[in-house]
This record gives structure tokens, C-alpha cells and sequence, in this order.
């Protein structure tokens, strides 16, 4: 602490002799002085924009159920009537990041907490997107647009 307050009197000392110099010479002199002793300016930082890896947008889930008969979620009980995709992660910020994600793109979320629920509804982990969001026929399209834009495949 005593070296920080010694080395700001040497400073200013040194300070009030340049302009002392400055009052009795030419600028060029003090000019010359200054360069000497100032360090350089540096230079700003080249800051490079992040760029997102493209596996940092990969989501997965612990659980994804379809009424896709085509695709490996495809469930019974998920697709008629009740079409409508079913997903669930381990973790919290994980499935609010996929719910952001898919609002973003205009996709409607429908049921996401069920109290009473024993499933990952019950803890707040899952959510459903309704096959009413579209027009009846194109749920299909749907559910390849959610894996599209989560990348689940």
C-alpha cells in the first residue's frame, strides 16, 4: 500500500514538471518527453462473434412419444384423436430451453405440468405439443418439424 502511494506522488511530481515544461519550452519538446515515457495505447481486442456450435442446439430427451407411425416415437395412445408429441428431459433448463426453441419457430405448446401427474408432467419436465395446432392431416408434419428444430434424429 505504501508503494501504490509513494508511486502516485512520483507521478504526479512528474506530472506537474512536464507542464512546468510545457509553460518554459516548445510543445515539441514536451511532446518528445511524453512518447518516452507513456506506454502505448493498446490496441482493442479483435472480439470474433460467437458462433454456436451446431451440437450445443441438439436437445435430448429422456422421453419422446409420437402418433408419427413412421418414426421410432410413435406410440399407440399418442396418434388418432389424441395425436400429439410428448417430451420430457432430465433437466429443468433443458426443457426450457426446447419449449423457447420450439415457441420461436410459432409452434404452440399445449400441456406441460399436471399436478397428480406421476409421470415427468408430475415433476415439470415434460410438455405436449397437440396435433391441433395444425390442420387435421398435417400432424405428421408436424412432428417432423419438432425433431427438425430440436434435432432429435
Amino acid at each position: 500500500m505504501a508503494f501504490k502511494v509513494f508511486f502516485i506522488a512520483l507521478q504526479l511530481i512528474f506530472v506537474s514538471q512536464l507542464a512546468l515544461m510545457a509553460q518554459t519550452h516548445s510543445p515539441s519538446r514536451l511532446e518528445r518527453a511524453l512518447s518516452e515515457i507513456a506506454p502505448p495505447k493498446p490496441e482493442p481486442p479483435v472480439v470474433e462473434p460467437v458462433v454456436k456450435e451446431p451440437e450445443e442446439e441438439k436437445f435430448n430427451p429422456v422421453e419422446h412419444l409420437s402418433g408419427d407411425k413412421s418414426h421410432k416415437s410413435y406410440r399407440w395412445d399418442h396418434g388418432g384423436r389424441n395425436y400429439h408429441d410428448h417430451l420430457a428431459f432430465r433437466t429443468k433448463p433443458e426443457y426450457n430451453r426446447a419449449i423457447l426453441k420450439l415457441r420461436s419457430k410459432g409452434i404452440r405448446i399445449g400441456s406441460t405440468f399436471r399436478y397428480g401427474d406421476w409421470g415427468y408432467h408430475g415433476l415439470g419436465l415434460a410438455f405436449d405439443v397437440p396435433g391441433s395446432n395444425v390442420p387435421w392431416g398435417q400432424e405428421v408434419a408436424q412432428s417432423q418439424q419438432i425433431r427438425k428444430i430440436l434435432r432429435l434424429d
